[in-house]
């Protein structure tokens, strides 16, 4: 039985994981809130009205 042959350049790069980049997105944004719950939205004066 014959294997196949690895061609091409293997590497070792230091970079984030996907889930490690999401979760840093994830807690920039929360950060960047005004509010931090929807507890928090409803004690505020920003309101509308739908018509």
């Amino acid at each position: 039985m014959e294997y196949p042959v690895a061609l091409g350049v293997i590497r070792d790069v230091d970079a984030p994981t996907y889930d490690d980049a999401v979760n840093a997105q994830i807690e920039e944004v929360k950060a960047a809130k005004k509010y931090h719950s929807f507890a928090e939205l409803l004690e505020t004066n920003d309101t509308w009205e739908v018509k």
